[in-house]
């Protein structure tokens, strides 16, 4: 299956080479024939970055338990979760984190507490799973204050290929 991301690109950016690995080459103004020179181009994930993605979900019962999820649209592998400090840190556990149906756990049987992922917590990096665009990442969170509601925050950082 291809991943590629279609462009537009136009007058001046691309020909096609026949000797060039991709099919084309870079900077040599195009001569093409129609409109405004303006066409699409499949290119393949090449460039690795580093991105956050955002799980909030607002108002977790007492005592309740968050499944929260996204999907990202791009090629993702999550290497940093990281709770907000003041509030979701302190009054969460992790259950389970996944990547589509597969945990990102090594062991099931106990809820790791939030702390373990402050932003000033050490030794708290992961290499998850590959999410593929349109893949869901969970997080399966609990209150643990039986007394109040409180929102979770949380962000995963990782590398995207785009």
């Amino acid at each position: 299956m291809s991943y590629g991301r279609r462009m537009l690109v136009g007058r001046e950016m691309l020909v096609g080479a026949a000797d060039s690995p991709d099919g084309f080459q870079r900077g040599i103004p195009v001569a093409y024939g129609g409109g405004d020179g303006l066409h699409t181009q499949t290119r393949m994930p090449q460039e690795p970055r580093e991105l956050p993605i955002g799980l909030i979900q607002l108002a977790v019962a007492a005592s309740g338990t968050a499944t929260v999820q996204t999907k990202p649209q791009v090629l993702f592998r999550g290497e940093r979760l990281m709770l907000e400090p003041v509030v979701t840190a302190v009054n969460f556990d992790l259950q389970d984190v996944k990547i589509g149906k597969d945990s990102q756990l090594a062991a099931a049987d106990f809820n790791i507490f939030g702390a373990a992922f402050s932003p000033t917590a050490v030794g708290s990096r992961m290499q998850l799973d590959t999410a593929e665009p349109g893949i869901l990442i969970t997080i399966i969170a609990v209150n643990t204050d039986a007394g109040a509601a409180h929102a979770f925050k949380a962000a995963l950082f990782g590398t995207v290929l785009d």
